[in-house]
């Protein structure tokens, strides 16, 4: 079912709906409106439990029917046994009336009775017989009616658990339009090569970068299913932008550590399946967000309109050197937080040819590269084994 689909139950039933099960589970209709995934986990508890015990019912109803059935076989045997007594009583019967007509002083009397007793339980077995047939077509009756009412039952939760998926995807789309305020530090060991504004700027990058990270954790902590987002959250597009920030303390702490503290301004603009991908649904069960304008203060170089993004930066060798517009990351693998738009990225390692581009980064993505061992003075090259 499309979310599209879900939308419409949710638009055509809400005021029935939410009206019926406030009264039925005793929740006021405001709190039904505030808390629509509760109000829907409860409506199917409270479904479930009449499936179960409508569950219980049929098995007592089969019981009951399986005894019908055997008492049935027992009848039709009784019936038999009665119908063999009653013939062989005729029989005798009859050879008395014959006796009666030479010596019509015989008696018979006791012949008579045992007939009158065979036909007579004949008819009790007969009598019987139909009782049970009767009682066993009422059962089924039962019984078929039960299974569509558990039909019916089972095909209501179905629709309620596919309202409450909808209803989970619009309550975490609220949650993830977030927007906080962080406040970061970051000290580097500042290269003996490098100058004093360098410096300054590698520690304005990686403390913006630590910044992101710090909002995006607090984003996903702040969900309703946070645990439940956390083990998807590396697969999602946040799209998380910096609105404003401003440096509280740039300077050196020591011969050549270097610390930065800022206050940053954050909000999160998540992919249009971005719900779905942390709910583990489908996503036909997103909507497509209608376009935002969104005015950006800025003050610096890292406050822009750019959103950052996650990039994973992964090659073939062990011990090589990532560097990504001058600053150095250390080893792949590594995951790295980076504005939208143009980089500079430089993979190296002793032996090996380095990988050296621009790369524009526009989403969420991985960077593969794979470093090949330069020539030997003998002509030959051998390809770096991945690892």
């Amino acid at each position: 079912m499309t979310n599209r689909v879900i939308q419409t139950f949710i638009f055509a039933l809400s005021p029935f709906f939410l009206q019926a099960t406030a009264g039925e589970l005793s929740i006021p209709a405001a709190h039904a409106t505030d808390n629509p995934v509760s109000v829907l986990s409860q409506k199917i508890k409270g479904v479930q439990r009449q499936q179960t015990i409508l569950a219980e019912e049929i098995i007592v109803y089969n019981k009951k029917q399986r005894t019908l059935l055997s008492q049935q076989e027992k009848a039709a045997t009784a019936v038999l046994d009665a119908e063999k007594n009653r013939k062989k009583a005729q029989k005798q019967l009859d050879n008395q009336f014959k006796a009666l007509l030479n010596d019509p002083s015989a008696d018979i009397t006791a012949t008579k009775n045992r007939y009158q007793q065979a036909w007579q339980s004949l008819q009790d077995s007969q009598k019987e017989k139909q009782l049970i047939a009767h009682s066993i077509t009422e059962q089924t009756a039962i019984i078929e009616g039960s299974k569509k009412r558990q039909a019916s039952i089972s095909h209501e939760i179905a629709q309620l658990k596919e309202l409450k998926k909808g209803a989970r995807v619009k309550r975490i789309e609220k949650e993830l339009t977030f927007n906080d305020s962080v406040d970061v530090s970051h000290t580097v060991t500042c290269n003996l090569k490098m100058t004093l504004a360098e410096c300054a700027e590698q520690g304005k990058i990686l403390t913006m970068q630590k910044a992101v990270r710090v909002f995006k954790a607090k984003l996903i902590d702040s969900l309703t299913e946070s645990e439940l987002a956390k083990v998807h959250a590396d697969d999602v597009s946040f799209n998380i932008h910096v609105m404003n920030s401003q440096t509280l303390k740039n300077e050196f702490n020591g011969s050549s550590n270097f610390v930065t503290q800022i206050q940053s301004e954050m909000r999160s603009h998540p992919s249009n399946i971005a719900a779905c991908q942390l709910l583990e649904l489908k996503e036909s069960y997103c909507v497509e967000p209608k376009s935002k304008s969104v005015s950006i203060a800025t003050d610096n170089n890292y406050t822009s309109s750019k959103k950052w993004l996650s990039v994973t930066i992964r090659s073939n060798v062990y011990g090589d050197r990532v560097v990504v517009d001058g600053v150095d990351y250390g080893s792949t693998p590594m995951d790295v937080m980076l504005p939208s738009g143009p980089h500079q990225f430089k993979i190296s390692k002793k032996g090996y040819q380095t990988y050296q581009r621009e790369l524009t980064i526009d989403r969420d993505q991985t960077v593969w590269t794979e470093l090949y061992e330069q020539k030997r003075s003998d002509g030959w090259q051998t390809t770096a084994v991945t690892p």
